[in-house]
């Protein structure tokens, strides 16, 4: 082997090397977006049942002060 070819050969290499740390790098990014949008996901799913939870105890606590100012009425 000539010492063109074996520099060519140690660059390509290297060029692999760098292309597998990129993609490694790239999944591990994607993943940790991934993970923080399901994490969002997540957390804005039980704001929005405690939302609705809140509006159903709410419209229970209006009935029963309408039944209660009824009764005083009465």
């Amino acid at each position: 082997m000539t010492a063109t070819k074996q520099n060519v050969d140690a660059l390509r290499d290297d060029v692999s090397s760098l292309r597998q740390r990129f993609d490694s790098f790239e999944g591990t990014i994607l993943t940790a977006i991934r993970e923080g949008f399901d994490s969002l996901r997540r957390y804005s799913d039980d704001l929005n049942y405690e939302v609705a939870d809140n509006a159903r105890a709410t419209r229970l606590l209006k009935r029963r002060v309408a039944r209660l100012e009824r009764k005083e009425e009465d």
